[in-house]
């Protein structure tokens, strides 16, 4: 089963894909059943990786430039100009002007 998701007629655009991801189509179980994408989840990272890779392809996009961040309630921006390598940022928002990275934030249900 692959993820669904909704888009919203005001953010459509030729050029830039966008999504509202539910938890259908994910392969993690119990407690985090469904699409969970949050790496700072106690879930199986092998989980939680496949989630981020299904939910990338659904928006025709290379998993790897899928970006989140280490959210926090702050008022920072990151500025991304590559995929984050290790640690993402702490911040609440980030925006990019670069061709192929995928901005996701991440919401509890």
């Amino acid at each position: 089963m692959h993820p669904t998701y909704h888009t919203h007629p005001l953010l459509e655009s030729p050029t830039i894909a966008h999504g509202f991801f539910g938890r259908e189509g994910g392969v993690s179980a119990e407690l985090y059943a469904g699409l969970n994408c949050g790496p700072g989840s106690a879930d199986n990272k092998a989980h939680i990786a496949e989630n981020r890779a299904r939910m990338a392809h659904a928006l025709g996009q290379m998993p790897e430039k899928l970006c989140t961040l280490y959210q926090i309630h702050s008022p920072n921006v990151v500025i991304v100009h590559e995929p984050y390598i290790g640690t993402p940022p702490q911040a609440d928002a980030h925006v990019t002007n670069v061709a192929g990275i995928t901005l996701g934030i991440l919401t509890a249900d």
